[in-house]
């Protein structure tokens, strides 16, 4: 027994390592696991059953013979058969010979045999329905991220961008803010920018030449219900502020998320950044986009 235990301890952590290793995580946890603990217990009972077995030819020796389960084995031996190991149990009755004429003894045991087959029908049926459930949200995730990093997701980002700039500069020069289209007007930081359009000085002008990204193939994103991005964006512009008090500075973070309803990019926030910490922490060939 305590051999067949050193075995299952050593096997046991291997077939997890190998489906965790691979991906399998939900299946392990739902399906892996319960099977081996069905297959664990019913060795055990069944070994139990040869060493009770050979408790009682010990005991016919000394004239000791007592109803096995009376015996505090034996009541273990029932407790752990109804705890899914009543068929090793039996299997080992009928190997080792053990309360062969014991009626009690057997049919007690066909009837925890019921119990397991019925118990195992209904965990494994709601194991099922979770497991289906945690598979389909793995798959999402590696959906969402897969997304995230892709190509097309970063081409958009760049388009998305250009357009806001390019609107950016009219709503500027024009002392306009609706002619910004996409534009979470309620987010703290575009309300901001709303007053100061139309609060700015008549003799203010912007020439945006072009955009700077930094995206490096993907983008850098936060998932927190819709999917949101924050990018680095380096205006090429010129500027000519009569009050110098409308904020100029080239370099941006820019927030944009995907509205599913809407089924377009929304920007929710855009602000200054310190050129120095955000351009150098960024890698890879900058997306350049210089407008006409």
């Amino acid at each position: 027994m305590f051999l067949a235990i050193c075995v299952v301890s050593i096997i046991f952590p291997l077939v997890l390592f190998f489906f965790f290793f691979n991906g399998m995580g939900p299946t392990v946890f739902f399906y892996v696991i319960p099977v081996l603990y069905v297959i664990f217990i019913n060795v055990y009972c069944f070994l139990l059953v040869g060493r009770e077995r050979n408790q009682e030819s010990i005991e016919e020796e000394e004239r000791l013979r007592t109803f096995a389960y009376f015996r505090p084995s034996g009541g273990r031996l029932f407790l752990w058969s109804l705890l899914g190991g009543a068929l090793g149990t039996l299997i080992g009755r009928m190997v080792f010979k053990y309360q062969t004429h014991d009626k009690l003894f057997k049919w007690g045991l066909v009837f925890l045999l019921f119990l397991n087959v019925g118990g195992c029908v209904q965990v494994f049926s709601i194991l099922g329905v979770a497991s289906d459930y945690f598979i389909e949200e793995d798959k999402r995730a590696q959906q969402h991220e897969q997304w995230v990093n892709s190509k097309e997701v970063a081409h958009t980002l760049v388009q998305v961008i250009n357009t806001y700039a390019k609107q950016k500069e009219d709503a500027i020069n024009r002392h306009d803010p609706s002619l910004m289209k996409n534009v979470d007007w309620e987010a703290y930081e575009m309300d901001k920018l709303r007053l100061k359009i139309e609060n700015a000085d008549p003799g203010l002008r912007i020439d945006i030449k072009g955009t700077k990204i930094y995206l490096d193939g993907k983008v850098n994103a936060t998932y927190s219900g819709n999917e949101e991005f924050s990018v680095i964006v380096e205006m090429m512009q010129t500027f000519r502020d009569p009050s110098d008090s409308f904020d100029g500075d080239p370099v941006r973070e820019i927030h944009l998320y995907y509205d599913k309803d809407q089924q377009k990019w929304i920007i929710n926030n855009d602000v200054s950044t310190d050129r120095t910490i955000a351009v150098a922490e960024q890698k890879g060939k900058p997306v350049v986009t210089s407008f006409d």
